[in-house]
Protein backbone atom coordinates (compact mmCIF):
# COMPACT_ATOMS: atom_id res chain seq x y z
CA UNK A 1 0.00 0.00 0.00
CA UNK A 2 2.42 2.53 0.93
CA UNK A 3 4.89 1.83 -2.04
CA UNK A 4 1.36 2.59 -4.83
CA UNK A 5 1.06 5.54 -2.66
CA UNK A 6 4.13 6.76 -3.05
CA UNK A 7 3.99 6.02 -6.78
CA UNK A 8 1.36 7.68 -7.26
CA UNK A 9 2.59 10.86 -5.74
CA UNK A 10 5.69 10.63 -8.26
CA UNK A 11 3.22 10.58 -10.86
CA UNK A 12 1.28 12.96 -10.06
CA UNK A 13 4.69 15.12 -10.00
CA UNK A 14 5.31 14.42 -13.48
CA UNK A 15 1.70 15.06 -14.57
CA UNK A 16 2.47 18.57 -13.11
CA UNK A 17 5.77 19.47 -15.13
CA UNK A 18 4.12 17.74 -17.73
CA UNK A 19 1.44 20.32 -18.08
CA UNK A 20 4.00 23.05 -17.16
CA UNK A 21 5.38 22.83 -20.55
CA UNK A 22 2.07 22.77 -22.59
CA UNK A 23 1.07 26.36 -20.87
CA UNK A 24 2.02 29.69 -22.43
CA UNK A 25 1.63 31.75 -19.60
CA UNK A 26 5.05 32.32 -17.53
CA UNK A 27 2.99 32.49 -14.10
CA UNK A 28 1.24 29.62 -14.88
CA UNK A 29 4.57 27.73 -15.67
CA UNK A 30 6.15 28.73 -11.90
CA UNK A 31 2.74 27.69 -10.58
CA UNK A 32 3.22 24.07 -12.00
CA UNK A 33 6.42 23.81 -11.76
CA UNK A 34 6.17 24.72 -7.98
CA UNK A 35 3.58 22.08 -7.66
CA UNK A 36 5.22 19.88 -9.17
CA UNK A 37 8.41 20.58 -7.08
CA UNK A 38 6.30 20.56 -3.79
CA UNK A 39 4.91 17.20 -4.33
CA UNK A 40 8.28 16.04 -5.43
CA UNK A 41 9.82 16.73 -1.84
CA UNK A 42 6.53 15.30 -0.21
CA UNK A 43 7.07 12.36 -1.93
CA UNK A 44 10.89 12.38 -1.14
CA UNK A 45 9.94 13.16 2.72
CA UNK A 46 7.56 10.48 2.79
CA UNK A 47 10.02 7.83 1.16
CA UNK A 48 12.67 8.87 3.48
CA UNK A 49 10.40 8.35 7.26
CA UNK A 50 9.38 5.02 5.66
CA UNK A 51 12.85 3.89 4.61
CA UNK A 52 14.72 5.28 7.67
CA UNK A 53 17.04 7.62 5.71
CA UNK A 54 14.52 11.01 6.56
CA UNK A 55 17.68 11.49 9.87
CA UNK A 56 20.46 10.87 7.23
CA UNK A 57 19.44 13.41 4.98
CA UNK A 58 18.67 16.10 7.87
CA UNK A 59 22.16 15.39 9.04
CA UNK A 60 23.41 16.59 5.61
CA UNK A 61 21.55 19.58 5.15
CA UNK A 62 21.91 20.58 8.41
CA UNK A 63 25.83 20.29 8.25
CA UNK A 64 25.60 22.13 4.29
CA UNK A 65 23.91 24.97 6.41
CA UNK A 66 26.21 24.99 9.26
CA UNK A 67 29.26 25.34 6.60
CA UNK A 68 27.64 28.13 4.91
CA UNK A 69 26.51 29.63 8.07
CA UNK A 70 30.31 29.92 9.22
CA UNK A 71 31.42 31.15 6.52
CA UNK A 72 28.86 34.10 6.06
CA UNK A 73 29.96 34.81 10.19
CA UNK A 74 33.83 34.79 9.06
CA UNK A 75 32.84 37.55 6.02
CA UNK A 76 31.20 40.72 6.82
CA UNK A 77 31.22 41.99 3.06
CA UNK A 78 34.21 41.37 2.08
CA UNK A 79 36.19 42.53 5.81
CA UNK A 80 37.47 39.79 7.43
CA UNK A 81 35.57 38.97 10.97
CA UNK A 82 37.19 36.85 13.93
CA UNK A 83 35.54 36.34 17.45
CA UNK A 84 33.32 39.19 16.29
CA UNK A 85 35.74 41.49 15.45
CA UNK A 86 36.62 43.63 12.29
CA UNK A 87 39.88 44.68 12.67
CA UNK A 88 41.18 46.86 9.41
CA UNK A 89 44.29 49.15 9.80
CA UNK A 90 44.77 49.91 13.51
CA UNK A 91 40.56 49.91 14.34
CA UNK A 92 38.20 47.20 15.58
CA UNK A 93 35.24 47.01 14.94
CA UNK A 94 31.97 45.21 16.93
CA UNK A 95 29.61 45.28 14.45
CA UNK A 96 26.98 43.68 16.99
CA UNK A 97 27.51 46.68 19.82
CA UNK A 98 28.51 49.13 16.98
CA UNK A 99 31.84 49.87 18.88
CA UNK A 100 34.69 51.41 17.30
CA UNK A 101 38.15 51.19 18.84
CA UNK A 102 41.22 52.95 17.66
CA UNK A 103 44.45 51.46 19.15
CA UNK A 104 42.55 50.33 22.52
CA UNK A 105 41.03 54.16 22.79
CA UNK A 106 37.20 53.73 22.03
CA UNK A 107 35.90 56.37 19.83
CA UNK A 108 32.35 57.84 20.29
CA UNK A 109 30.34 57.68 17.05
CA UNK A 110 26.53 59.29 16.12
CA UNK A 111 25.18 56.50 14.41
CA UNK A 112 25.23 57.86 11.24
CA UNK A 113 29.16 58.40 11.59
CA UNK A 114 29.32 55.02 12.66
CA UNK A 115 27.06 53.83 9.31
CA UNK A 116 29.24 56.47 7.09
CA UNK A 117 32.56 54.98 8.39
CA UNK A 118 31.30 51.39 7.76
CA UNK A 119 30.42 52.31 4.25
CA UNK A 120 33.83 53.64 3.52
CA UNK A 121 35.47 50.52 5.12
CA UNK A 122 33.24 48.13 3.23
CA UNK A 123 34.13 50.44 0.02
CA UNK A 124 37.71 50.70 0.65
CA UNK A 125 39.71 52.39 -1.72
CA UNK A 126 37.15 53.05 -3.73
CA UNK A 127 36.02 56.38 -4.89
CA UNK A 128 32.23 57.05 -3.72
CA UNK A 129 30.20 59.86 -4.78
CA UNK A 130 28.43 62.24 -2.56
CA UNK A 131 25.25 60.36 -4.75
CA UNK A 132 26.54 57.41 -3.38
CA UNK A 133 26.53 57.82 0.03
CA UNK A 134 23.06 59.70 0.42
CA UNK A 135 21.71 56.88 -1.65
CA UNK A 136 22.86 54.23 0.52
CA UNK A 137 22.80 55.65 3.99
CA UNK A 138 20.17 58.67 3.14
CA UNK A 139 17.66 56.07 1.06
CA UNK A 140 14.58 55.80 3.08
CA UNK A 141 14.97 59.07 5.49
CA UNK A 142 14.48 62.73 3.44
CA UNK A 143 15.09 64.53 0.33
CA UNK A 144 18.47 66.58 1.42
CA UNK A 145 20.98 68.15 0.09
CA UNK A 146 24.84 66.59 -1.00
CA UNK A 147 26.71 68.66 1.37
CA UNK A 148 24.77 66.57 4.55
CA UNK A 149 27.39 64.10 3.04
CA UNK A 150 30.49 66.58 3.79
CA UNK A 151 29.14 67.60 6.72
CA UNK A 152 29.28 64.14 8.81
CA UNK A 153 32.56 63.35 7.12
CA UNK A 154 33.55 66.45 8.44
CA UNK A 155 32.14 65.30 11.99
CA UNK A 156 33.51 61.52 11.49
CA UNK A 157 36.59 62.77 10.83
CA UNK A 158 36.70 64.64 14.09
CA UNK A 159 35.97 61.84 16.02
CA UNK A 160 38.77 59.72 14.40
CA UNK A 161 41.05 62.35 15.24
CA UNK A 162 44.45 61.45 14.58
CA UNK A 163 43.23 58.78 12.05
CA UNK A 164 41.22 60.96 10.36
CA UNK A 165 43.77 60.91 7.19
CA UNK A 166 42.13 57.32 6.09
CA UNK A 167 39.21 59.17 4.54
CA UNK A 168 40.40 60.83 1.38
CA UNK A 169 38.68 63.54 0.32
CA UNK A 170 39.03 63.44 -4.00
CA UNK A 171 38.32 66.55 -5.41
CA UNK A 172 35.30 67.03 -7.86
CA UNK A 173 34.72 63.09 -7.12
CA UNK A 174 34.05 62.21 -3.54
CA UNK A 175 35.36 60.39 -0.66
CA UNK A 176 37.51 56.80 -0.28
CA UNK A 177 38.63 55.07 2.44
CA UNK A 178 42.56 54.75 2.10
CA UNK A 179 44.23 52.20 4.26
CA UNK A 180 47.63 52.28 5.62
CA UNK A 181 49.76 54.79 7.26
CA UNK A 182 49.88 58.63 7.14
CA UNK A 183 51.95 60.50 4.55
Amino acid sequence: MNDLLIQAIGFIAVVFFIVSYQVRSNRHLFLYQLVGCLIFTAQLLILGAYTGAFSLMINILRNLLLLKINALINRYRGLLVKNGLIVIDEFEIEPAKRRVTANKKEIALAPKEYDLLMYLIENKDIILSRTQILDNLWADEFDCYERVVDTHIKKLRAALGDYGYHIDTVIKAGYRWVSGKAL
